[in-house]
């Protein structure tokens, strides 16, 4: 699984500042799509930066690029489902 609510975050065009796991690895790109923090001090620093709104909004919109381009939108997600349901539906007719 994915972390879901920061998948929400990026795709409203919210920069992310997540712990550095490998579950957000996957998901954020350090210093473009969001911020990957391990210590106080690069916490404080994606603080103080993702503070300045030129950096706040740049982040938040490659991340939301990010996520349309690798993950989609609601819209992707409900056709892949459904052509989902099409193929289960035709292997038990």
């Amino acid at each position: 699984g994915r972390p879901q609510v920061i998948l929400e975050a990026m795709a409203a065009g919210l920069p992310a500042i997540a712990s550095r796991l490998p579950a957000h690895d996957d998901l954020i790109l350090d210093g473009q799509t969001g911020m990957l923090v391990d210590t106080a001090a690069s916490f404080k620093h994606a603080l103080e930066f993702l503070g300045v709104p030129a950096n706040n909004q740049k982040i938040g919109l490659a991340a939301q690029d990010w996520i349309t381009a690798n993950v989609g939108t609601w819209d992707d997600c409900a056709r892949r489902y459904l052509n989902a349901y099409r193929e289960l539906l035709k292997a038990t007719t």
